[in-house]
């Protein structure tokens, strides 16, 4: 299946779904290379509305890096982390830690 084949058919099934996370997330994964302002507003939105989706944060921490927004991307990635703890993601955690991680060791180069 092309990509824009999938963005419309997961388009499709968020419009009859319109609160389910998983569904706004992999719509805003797939317009990360296509419209990434979209992507990015899909991600903010999902994470002020769902904030206990654990899988939302990576992709919203890297998107504010990319943009140089080190700020959010820090509050994303510390935001996430204490979202994984609580809802006991272990494997969203290790993932988030790492790249924060991998983050700040950047910085500091």
């Amino acid at each position: 299946m092309k990509p824009e084949e999938r963005l419309q058919e997961l388009l499709q099934m968020l419009e009859n779904e319109p609160d389910d996370a998983f569904l706004i997330y992999a719509v805003a994964t797939e317009y990360r290379k296509s419209n990434p302002a979209k992507a990015l507003q899909m991600l903010e939105q999902l994470a002020a509305n769902q904030p206990d989706y654990t899988a939302t944060y990576y992709h919203l921490a890297a998107m504010y890096r990319e943009a140089g927004r080190n700020d959010e991307a820090r509050t994303a990635y510390e935001k996430g982390i204490a979202v994984c703890q609580k809802m006991q993601d272990r494997h969203a955690l290790n993932e988030l830690q790492r790249a924060y991680r991998q983050w700040l060791d950047d910085l500091e180069d």
